[in-house]
């Protein structure tokens, strides 16, 4: 798999193609061990397994998605539209701005959008607070605790996109 090369084009000759090769070659999954990578996904791996174990043990589809679970629904309505905006600012950093507009890297976020960092923040801080309040009746003191694997091993699951 590390033996491949992109075969360059005239269009790459003549467009700085040898550059390209030398950030390809430096690029950070290239420069790491294999068994640093390998680790790194089994330390993925075990996040998943993790948290879908403790999705089973828990019950959590059924605590968020019924209404007879005994979670505040209304709390929980507002947790899942901030989880929403989230969302939809993360598609418009992560895919809009480098696909569509061609601003590349997090640093011109500052420039182009200066706000949309802080409201995010704001924003995922909120929708927290608001699922450990909505499944507090249900969990009790444990909420915060399958609440925080839950979301680790969303965030762990990343690990498996093919860009990543």
């Amino acid at each position: 798999m590390s033996n491949y090369r992109r075969v360059p084009s005239a269009a790459d000759a003549s467009a700085g193609g040898d550059q390209q090769r030398i950030d390809a070659a430096t690029s950070p999954a290239s420069t790491k061990p294999l068994a640093e990578r390998f680790s790194e996904k089994l330390y993925a791996l075990v996040w998943v397994v993790v948290a879908l174990v403790t999705a089973r043990l828990a019950h959590v589809p059924k605590v968020l998605l019924s209404s007879d679970s005994g979670a505040h629904r209304t709390v929980l309505n507002v947790a899942f539209l901030l989880l929403g905006v989230n969302t939809v600012l993360t598609g418009y950093l992560g895919l809009y701005l480098p696909k569509i507009k061609g601003i590349q890297g997090a640093s011109a976020w500052d420039a182009y959008c200066p706000r949309i960092v802080p409201i995010m923040t704001i924003t995922g801080i909120a929708c927290g607070i608001c699922f450990i309040r909505a499944t507090f009746p249900v969990w009790g003191f444990l909420a915060p605790l399958i609440l925080g694997i839950e979301a680790m091993g969303a965030f762990f699951s990343l690990h498996f996109m093919p860009w990543c």
